[in-house]
């Protein structure tokens, strides 16, 4: 096992706007009223995956459509990228319409082996400030799982037993291209497991595309803020442990907790896939 620490010159400062179109393509998304939402209003919470989108130029596109060149780079015989967990804190709001300032670095990397072979976690901390602010808005800090080549049964279909969670609430969604097409527009996401079938099946070995981890992480956030009645958040956490496929429905359950609620998807065979806790302010 290896780690790698980061110094001051890996710092990397990027800048945006929070475009309220940008914001009108979320609602769009989630099939929610924009009709009230005007410059100036506070972006929601955990909605700010839609600055700092990938811009990387065509030719530096990784063979999986992701880039090679910014960020946590794909280390050698690691071709394989997805997003892992990821930690946000909220100190204030970012304003529909604002300028906004984004600080990267890689805080660590991580090689280990398991069951699946050699595969590296790279821990990534984002800081961003509203124009004018010396203080952040939120930090977040996001890990990414590096894995080897596809095997011919690398992606085969979980056989473990799932384990029964007592949920307050549940609601069924059902996933389609529409949606996964929406959602990679909206973050400009190029990444070809979530809308390149050929690629995704016989490349990376998957039984079908793959839904955005990101989407997922939308989906129960938008579930939980229902239940909170859009109360101000302090912290959220997500956790992506397992592929959740196009095409299948997947259900969004919450159980309320001290301060907040703990969300999951389950897939149709009821394994846990993803995980999100939101905590109040």
């Amino acid at each position: 096992m290896t780690n790698r620490t980061n110094d001051q010159d890996s710092l990397d400062e990027d800048f945006d706007n929070c475009a309220l179109p940008l914001v009108r393509r979320v609602y769009a998304l989630l099939g929610r009223d924009d009709s009230k939402v005007r410059y100036g209003d506070p972006l929601p919470r955990g909605w700010h995956f839609i600055l700092f989108t990938p811009t990387a130029p065509q030719n530096v596109l990784g063979a999986d459509g992701t880039p090679t060149n910014k960020g946590a780079v794909t280390p050698p015989g690691l071709p394989r990228r997805m997003m892992g967990g990821r930690r946000f804190t909220f100190f204030s709001d970012i304003p529909i319409g604002a300028d906004v300032r984004r600080v990267s670095e890689v805080v660590s990397s991580t090689e280990k082996t398991g069951r699946s072979g050699r595969f590296m976690i790279t821990t990534t901390r984002q800081l961003l400030y509203v124009a004018g602010q010396s203080k952040p808005a939120l930090q977040e800090d996001t890990d990414t799982l590096f894995r080897e080549p596809a095997s011919a049964n690398a992606a085969a279909p979980a056989t473990d037993r799932p384990v029964e969670r007592i949920a307050d609430v549940r609601e069924q969604v059902a996933i389609d291209e529409t949606m996964l097409f929406r959602y990679s527009a909206c973050t400009f996401n190029a990444h070809r497991i979530h809308y390149d079938y050929p690629y995704t099946t016989g490349t990376e070995g998957y039984p079908s595309l793959v839904v955005n981890a990101g989407l997922t992480v939308l989906l129960l956030r938008e579930f939980g803020m229902r239940h909170l009645n859009d109360a101000a958040l302090a912290t959220m956490t997500t956790r992506n442990s397992r592929p959740i496929y196009c095409g299948t429905r997947i259900h969004l359950c919450a159980r309320a907790v001290n301060g907040g609620y703990d969300l999951w998807a389950e897939d149709e065979q009821r394994h846990v896939c993803a995980e999100v806790g939101l905590r109040q302010s």
